[in-house]
């Protein structure tokens, strides 16, 4: 599974917040938005090799991480 500095996670950088859930679902991995602008959500703190967290300004995602 892809690490945290990899390039499939870099690749969704810029991405819109449909592309990004709509690419991360045909990786196989679960999309979970951490922070939308300014708006923080809850999350859990278990490692899943499967999921990826976004975070978003303006519509697009600055950051991907795989935990």
């Amino acid at each position: 599974m892809a690490s945290l500095n990899d390039g499939p996670t870099r690749s969704f950088l810029g991405l819109t917040k449909k592309e990004a859930m709509s690419k991360a679902r045909e990786l196989k991995l679960k999309p979970r938005i951490v922070r939308e602008d300014m708006e923080r959500f809850r999350m859990t703190k278990d490692l899943r090799s499967d999921r990826i967290n976004f975070e978003l300004d303006n519509g697009e995602v600055t950051s991907a991480k795989i935990f």
